[in-house]
């Protein structure tokens, strides 16, 4: 009798054991199920991406996994509250928050962020046929002002430019201005307003799909892609502009996110070459430097691998036709001149042709102005940037 109650005694303490650890498995797991949703999840717009963060759902050893619909990108934070997810998408996005613990279940997704609607800024740079050098706001022949009201629709109203001060006055366009502020050349005393291919350009925007963009303009008279736009240059304009592209680019777009708005890159619309069509070894370099270019593009900005780059073929014939006729060159000089015209137009349809979202846009048959017949009328430039945009805007990242 003593051993069966022996046996009776440890049966008990048996039981009891099994007991205490299955109601501490029980406490174990409903500790693990009660770990609160993350709240008072937050967005914040930086340079290429968004920081997402939220109130500590407690606990230790903590995930949280951030995801962002539609697109499904995601990162991860243990022990933090807050983590960054690179954005070049113009779609958008709405983004949620799990956290979870080894071993346990995760905690229900946070409640949806309101979708963060994206601000396409476009980059229009080049020299002076992106400037807009002989495209007067105000037609000296007709009259007629192509910045005055009323608009064809709400691009002026809606849309925003800023420009770097190389080749206009920066007056206003220090910081980001309505699309219709003048761009004026010349002395502050006798200023004329001008306007190149991003006017047309952001109102077929605004007509092909009703999106307002920031223009960010970055174009120097008489300045080479072989040297003063090579992104290994260093110095100020006109050397090292480049740099100061980029810099600048980055520069709005952090002012903007200061202020939660959140910018992406568009799209980067370069019309330029006049320059190298002359030199004999920069015209036959120009698809090399082209492409350096436009790699360096896409490594230093905050853009997507499909967001268009859009070339503006130049064209000189007319103009060296003109030379030839006023000013008689020397036959092997006028064919030298002929073929670096063709050899730097070959390089933007190679681009075009060979890198990716890389597209090209024609102008040897928009109108120039007379008599040196080099820069666009302002009627062409309005043409060019409808061009531009017809090649770009259904493709924006």
């Amino acid at each position: 009798m003593k051993r069966k109650g022996l046996w009776v005694s440890v049966l008990a303490v048996l039981l009891a054991w099994w007991l205490g650890a299955a109601a501490l498995t029980s406490i174990s797991a409903g500790a693990a199920a009660s770990l609160a949703t993350p709240s008072d999840v937050k967005v914040t717009p930086t340079v290429g991406g968004i920081t997402v963060s939220w109130a500590s759902a407690g606990g230790a050893e903590v995930t949280y996994t951030v995801t962002s619909s539609p697109s499904g990108k995601s990162c991860v934070a243990l022990n933090q509250n807050s983590c960054a997810i690179d954005d070049t998408s113009s779609i958008p996005y709405s983004f949620t928050v799990v956290a979870s613990q080894p071993g346990a279940t995760s905690s229900a997704k946070s409640v949806p962020t309101t979708p963060l609607a994206p601000r396409l800024v476009l980059v229009v740079a080049g020299q002076s046929n992106a400037n807009g050098y002989e495209s007067y706001a105000v037609d000296p022949g007709t009259g007629v002002d192509y910045m005055a009201p009323p608009f064809t629709n709400g691009a002026d109203s809606q849309d925003m430019i800023t420009w770097l001060p190389w080749s206009q006055l920066q007056g206003i366009g220090a910081t980001p201005v309505p699309l219709d502020s003048p761009q004026q050349i010349g002395s502050p005393g006798s200023a004329t307003t001008i306007f190149g291919p991003e006017l047309g350009l952001a109102r077929q925007v605004w007509t092909d799909t009703g999106r307002a963009v920031t223009i960010v303009k970055a174009a120097h008279d008489s300045t080479s892609l072989a040297i003063n736009w090579s992104p290994v240059k260093k110095g100020t304009a006109p050397n090292g502009l480049f740099t100061s592209m980029v810099n600048y680019v980055r520069t709005v777009m952090a002012n903007d996110a200061a202020k939660g708005q959140f910018d992406v890159l568009g799209g980067v619309y370069w019309y330029q070459g006049e320059s190298d069509v002359t030199k004999g070894g920069w015209a036959a370099k120009y698809q090399t430097h082209l492409q350096a270019f436009i790699s360096a593009l896409r490594a230093q900005l905050p853009m997507s691998p499909t967001a268009p780059i859009v070339l503006a073929a130049q064209d000189l014939s007319r103009y060296l036709a003109y030379l030839n006729v006023s000013y008689p060159l020397k036959p092997p000089k006028y064919a030298a001149y002929l073929s670096g015209n063709s050899e730097v137009r070959a390089a933007d349809t190679w681009a075009a042709a060979h890198l990716p979202s890389v597209y090209y846009v024609e102008t040897a048959d928009l109108e120039r102005v007379a008599p040196y017949v080099i820069h666009l009328s302002n009627v062409a430039q309005l043409a060019l940037g409808a061009r531009m945009a017809g090649a770009s805007d259904l493709r924006f990242p």
